[in-house]
């Protein structure tokens, strides 16, 4: 189920990649909104890396931890949501 690729292009689509296919899907607004979020925290958790201090960077590898969790949690969702909208998608990418 996640195994497939999919990339967040900023000009507001996901496209969806195999071998085979490839299609594109208009992500709503919220998308946009919790692509910002995630980039803003990637962005964070790489300020904290630079950190010299042992405390913060245990506190980054838990964040990045659970933002890797997030992530893949909406990867999922979007690729559950790509299928019930567009049956056929499934079908092309696994063909």
């Amino acid at each position: 189920m996640a195994t497939d690729t999919a990339m967040a292009m900023v000009t507001d689509t996901v496209t969806a990649t195999d071998t085979a296919a490839t299609t594109t899907i208009p992500l709503t607004d919220m998308d946009m909104v919790t692509m910002g979020i995630m980039d803003m925290v990637t962005t964070n958790l790489l300020c904290l890396l630079d950190s010299e201090n042992d405390e913060k960077r245990e506190t980054h590898l838990s964040l990045k931890a659970e933002a890797n969790t997030v992530m893949l949690k909406r990867t999922i969702y979007l690729r559950e949501e790509t299928t019930k909208r567009y049956p056929k998608f499934d079908e092309k990418i696994h063909s």
